[in-house]
C-alpha cells in the first residue's frame, strides 16, 4: 500500500504498478485531474482513496476499466457524478457536489452495499425509486442533505443506519 504526501511529479510513474490493489493518495491536495489517466491503467486495483484532493466534475468513462475496483473513496473532492463503475461493492462521495440527477446515476452500480451520500446537496423527497435498483445495498448514510419525506423502501433491502 501507498500511503505519503508527496508532490505530483512523478505521479504518472503510477501506471508501471499493474499488480498494485490498494492505493490510498487521501489528503494530498496537490492531486488534481491530471493524475487520472494515470490511474486507469492500475487494472488490478481493489480499493482507490482519492479523499480530500482537488479532483472535480465528473468521473471519467475509462475508470470502466477498472473492472477490479470494489472500494472508492471520494469523499471531500468536487465531483459531481460516477456511475461507470459497476462491479463497485462500496462508495463514499460524501462531501461532494452530487444533486438529485447525479444520485438517480447511481442506479446502474447494482453491486454497492455501502453507499454515502452524506453532506452532499441532495434536495426533496427521498429517492426511492431511483435507489431501488441498488438491491444489494446493506448500508445507506444520507446524513445530512436535504432530503425530505419518508423512505417508501420496499424489498430486499437491509439497510443499517448509523
Amino acid at each position: 500500500m501507498l500511503k505519503t504526501s508527496f508532490s505530483f511529479a512523478g505521479l504518472e510513474k503510477l501506471s508501471s504498478l499493474k499488480k498494485l490493489e490498494v492505493l490510498d493518495l487521501s489528503f494530498n491536495v496537490d492531486i488534481d485531474n491530471d493524475i487520472l489517466p494515470s490511474l486507469m491503467t492500475l487494472t488490478s486495483l481493489k480499493i482507490l482513496d482519492l479523499s480530500f484532493t482537488s479532483l472535480n466534475g465528473n468521473f471519467p468513462i475509462k475508470f470502466a476499466a477498472l473492472e477490479n475496483l470494489k472500494v472508492l473513496d471520494l469523499s471531500n473532492c468536487n465531483f459531481n457524478g460516477v456511475s461507470i463503475l459497476k462491479k463497485l461493492k462500496s462508495l463514499n462521495p460524501g462531501y461532494n457536489r452530487f444533486n438529485e440527477s447525479a444520485a438517480t446515476s447511481l442506479n446502474t452500480l447494482s453491486s454497492l452495499t455501502n453507499l454515502d451520500l452524506s453532506n452532499n446537496p441532495l434536495l426533496g423527497p427521498f429517492p426511492a425509486q431511483e435507489l431501488a435498483h441498488l438491491t444489494n445495498l446493506e448500508k445507506l448514510d444520507l446524513s445530512f442533505t436535504q432530503l425530505n419525506g419518508t423512505p417508501d423502501i420496499q424489498g430486499k433491502w437491509r439497510i443499517g443506519f448509523s
